[in-house]
This record gives C-alpha cells, structure tokens and sequence, in this order.
C-alpha cells in the first residue's frame, strides 16, 4: 500500500475501472475541467471547498470509494493509503458496477416526442387534403 493524495487515487480508481472522463462527467453531472481539477489536486480550481466535497462525494460513489474517507483526508490536507491491486482484483466492486443499468427514459421519451411530432404532421397534411376536397 502506498501513500497517494486524494487526486491520485480518483484518477487511478478512474483508470483501473477503465471509465472515461466523459463517461464519469455523464454519471455523476460534474464538468471535466472540474474533475481534471480534483485529479490533479488543484482544488482552487473549484468554485468552493462546499462544491469540491459535493464533487467528492459524487465522485466516490462513482468509483466506488468510501466518501467519509476522501472527505475526512480533503478536511485535513492529508494522503490516502491506496492499494492498486485491491481495487483492480474486487469482483463484489466490478460486479456492483455493471449492474447499474442505464436508464430507458431519455430513449423513451425521445420515442413519444417522435411520434408526436408524426402524428401532428400527419394530422396537419389530413386536415390540408380535407379541407381541400371539401371546396
């Protein structure tokens, strides 16, 4: 076990997941620049130390970190006992991870403002030919 800072064991956890900055910016709602920011320990960068312990967390939860540990070390300046091998061998960590299934609503709800936008399209070219015929 090695001593690693806070930004280390983020981006190592990152990498050993093999999860992309896009891939965890879309799961957790965090801009990249911001977690580049945490990564590289340059928490100025940050809009407060209230936004960098919400990103944290956020971010802990994603990579399955414990959040109390990352947020007890961020308070007080201190590094993280960080075992590689650990993380990359935890089966209960990788299979908890491809559970989370993605969501269905975004597609679903692109399906119905599709069908909507037929339906109007249809319903308009009915009314036009009726309306037509009708004179």
């Amino acid at each position: 076990m090695k001593k690693r800072t806070i930004g280390q064991v983020l981006q190592l956890s990152r990498v050993n997941l093999q999860i992309s900055l896009q891939d965890l910016a879309q799961k957790t709602a965090i801009e990249i620049p911001y977690i580049e920011a945490l990564e590289n320990d340059d928490f100025d960068l940050l809009p407060s130390p209230f936004y960098a312990q919400i990103y944290l967390k956020k971010l802990a939860w994603a990579l399955g970190l414990d959040e109390k540990i990352l947020l007890t070390a961020f308070r007080e300046g201190k590094e993280l006992l960080f075992d590689e091998e650990v993380l990359v061998n935890d089966e209960d960590l990788h299979s908890r991870l491809q559970r989370q299934k993605k969501s269905w609503l975004p597609i679903l709800y692109y399906v119905l403002a599709s069908l909507a936008i037929i339906g109007f399209v249809i319903y308009i070219v009915y009314f036009y030919e009726f309306t037509i015929s009708v004179k």
